[in-house]
């Protein structure tokens, strides 16, 4: 089951339903870009009665390890790839060179399509595929294509991927190799994903995007990254946390 109390607009607190195909606040959305976002709020009580840490230290390492924390109802429609789960290293000549008592890397590189997007789309495949979703569509440049394609491809649903004309050829092929149609499209990443949008509301797919604006649940399969990084660290949450971004 889930414990998806309601998806929750961050300016305003207005609710509403958590399978609302919605993904910004019909009040503050009307504001302009970026207003009315919305969060997925969670029964924390109901949660806290089901697990606890000697529930989660008995678990196999995945983003699946923490499921009650997570939008899917029916476990059977869960699709992974075995994401997560990824080692905490130790890096002390690195925080000798710096100046740093004890630095540690979280090393994603060794989820199934090389990149933390594999968090994100296990989740988010996973509820495409609890809808009845036939098919999906995103706009990538390079490691969300990537990951959008070989989760669709394990859940067998069409994926449509499309690219702005300067993507990486070399993530291109890698969005191929696992099935999905790919489209490169003159114009920048925002002409781009109106096109999705717009495509989406034509055919009946389901907008997978990794944007905030677009998919108030893209962010539930990334959070696992910092129940991981506590559980490594035995319950200890990290002074700083440093995270590269473009």
């Amino acid at each position: 089951m889930s414990f998806v109390r309601s998806l929750k607009c961050i300016d305003c607190g207005k609710e509403y339903p958590p399978d609302d195909l919605i993904s910004a606040c019909t009040d503050c959305g009307q504001k302009g870009l970026g207003f009315g976002l919305l969060d997925a709020a969670y029964d924390y009580g109901k949660i806290g009665e089901q697990v606890n840490r000697n529930t989660l230290e008995n678990r196999k390492p995945s983003v699946w390890k923490y499921k009650e924390f997570l939008p899917v109802s029916d476990e059977s429609k869960i699709v992974s790839l075995d994401e997560g789960g990824t080692p905490l290293v130790k890096c002390q000549a690195l925080a000798d060179e710096i100046g740093i008592k004890n630095l540690r890397v979280k090393n994603e590189t060794v989820n199934p399509t090389f990149s933390f997007k594999d968090r994100a789309f296990s989740v988010i495949i996973s509820r495409a595929s609890e809808r009845g979703a036939s098919a999906v569509a995103a706009v990538s440049d390079g490691n969300a294509g990537a990951s959008a394609s070989a989760y669709s491809a394990r859940a067998g649903i069409a994926c449509y991927i499309f690219t702005p004309e300067f993507a990486v050829q070399s993530k291109i092929i890698q969005m191929s190799m696992c099935g999905a149609r790919v489209f490169s499209v003159k114009g920048s990443l925002i002409a781009t994903g109106m096109l999705v949008i717009d495509a989406c509301a034509k055919y009946g797919w389901s907008n997978i995007t990794t944007a905030k604006l677009l998919n108030p649940y893209q962010t539930e399969g990334h959070k696992t990254l910092a129940y991981e990084i506590c559980e490594q660290m035995n319950w200890q949450v990290p002074d700083w946390v440093i995270a590269p971004v473009s």
